[in-house]
């Protein structure tokens, strides 16, 4: 694979932020049309497919400071996937790449953030696809304004790993993904 994808999570995972119950902690609102989910994966070893996710959900919650108790859980509807050639698209929804019928959903929950330096974080959870559950982390970069947060989070995983073996050969096993989020402060 080629570095790391230019593309926006998995920009990933993101819609209307939940509500928040611990005192101090701050709501987000997702900012969809500014967010998306992308991924890039080689293909006969000379060119790239690019594609991206066109519904996906993502709930985001911090402390007021967006340091501590940070939370990030995102749904991506597999149908939605978009790689600008439908007949492509028709094909990643067999059994042998996402089985959507049977796995309709990919999704995305953290258990770590983590202030690396500057505005780099790492981001740990579960990506679960396809019915396999897999701890992954994300680089992450944030922005923060005073009412906007801006998130851009890659990172690359095994196709194969998630049972994804169609193809064979012919298509790289290694996946980009690039996710990029924008919230805005809640406002009751």
């Amino acid at each position: 694979m080629r570095g790391t994808s230019k593309f926006l999570i998995l920009s990933w995972l993101i819609t209307l932020a939940c509500p928040m119950t611990s005192e101090g902690q701050k709501q987000w609102r997702l900012v969809k049309a500014a967010s998306s989910v992308q991924f890039q994966i080689e293909h006969l070893f000379v060119s790239t497919v690019s594609g991206v996710f066109t519904s996906f959900e993502v709930t985001f919650t911090s402390n007021s400071d967006l340091v501590l108790n940070v939370m990030v859980e995102a749904e991506i509807e597999v149908k939605s996937v978009d790689t600008g050639s439908s007949m492509r698209d028709k094909q990643l929804m067999e059994e042998g790449f996402f089985d959507a019928v049977t796995f309709p959903k990919i999704t995305f929950q953290s258990i770590a953030f983590q202030h690396l330096r500057n505005n780099q974080y790492a981001l740990s959870g579960f990506l679960t696809m396809k019915g396999v559950k897999k701890l992954v982390k994300l680089s992450v970069d944030v922005n923060v304004d005073e009412d906007k947060t801006e998130f851009t989070a890659t990172t690359s995983i095994n196709r194969k790993d998630y049972n994804i073996n169609a193809g064979g050969s012919t298509v790289g096993e290694s996946v980009d993904i690039v996710c990029h989020a924008v919230f805005v402060a809640k406002t009751e």
